[in-house]
């Protein structure tokens, strides 16, 4: 029998499970997400030149992506929310300079933090999210024709820190104990950010680190074991 939801291609069946149409969890891509889209935000223009056409274009092409992004997000609801805010605040009249679309997106990542009722205390400043995203620059270095056929772990793309600090992104999906049914997210609830874990409340420990730190206990217990069995058999010739 054809599927009344997704057209003649679809013969039911495959869609006889009901999640199949929902969208995916929002604690689970919406952190990483908001770092991209900042990111793809801080990689615009400095100042716009009006005689470029260069920059034209890019002006056009990033209005669009944002636009689009409020028509693909892996949500229903996430998608209405921001297409209510891109159309109450468009970038239109914020494309002139990096500062200006930067701090568009800064506002509407807030509008969305004020409709999850985020804490105010929790929510950085524009400086200092400025500051954040301003350290991750980096200088770029075209993938060589030799480094690609070699498979050569030398510098490609934009990866030598402008302030000589490394860094990297880990993203690690974990699972928390089931919210009850009655603290789901609703209209209502959604002001109850507490129900729910934080990215915060997880701590990022290098598998290096973890192996030194075991090593160390290690040795302080034997230190320890070490140490009593001396004193027991001191004990045992007296």
């Amino acid at each position: 029998m054809p599927c009344t939801n997704h057209g003649t291609k679809c013969d039911g069946e495959e869609c006889a499970n009901k999640n199949v149409d929902n969208g995916l969890m929002t604690r689970l891509w919406g952190p990483s997400g908001w770092m991209f889209l900042h990111c793809v935000s801080f990689g615009y223009p400095y100042k716009i030149d009006p005689t470029n056409q260069e920059h034209i274009d890019k002006q056009n092409d990033y209005y669009r992506f944002f636009y689009y992004l409020g028509k693909v997000m892996p949500c229903k609801y996430c998608r209405n929310s921001y297409m209510e805010f891109f159309t109450k605040s468009s970038p239109m009249s914020q494309l002139g300079s990096r500062k200006e679309f930067t701090k568009w997106l800064y506002d509407i990542h807030n509008m969305v933090n004020d409709k999850l009722g985020v804490p105010k205390c929790e929510i950085p400043t524009f400086e200092e999210v400025e500051e954040k995203y301003q350290s991750f620059r980096a200088s770029c270095k075209p993938l060589t024709e030799a480094q690609r056929t070699t498979n050569s772990s030398s510098v490609k793309g934009c990866i030598i820190p402008a302030d000589g600090k490394s860094k990297r992104s880990v993203i690690k999906v974990v699972e928390y104990e089931k919210v009850p049914e009655s603290t789901k997210p609703t209209e209502n609830s959604n002001k109850n950010s507490n129900a729910f874990p934080k990215s915060d409340d997880y701590f990022v420990i290098s598998k290096k680190t973890t192996y030194i730190g075991i090593g160390i206990l290690a040795l302080c217990i034997l230190f320890m074991m070490c140490s009593s069995n001396m004193k027991l058999a001191s004990s045992s010739r007296k």
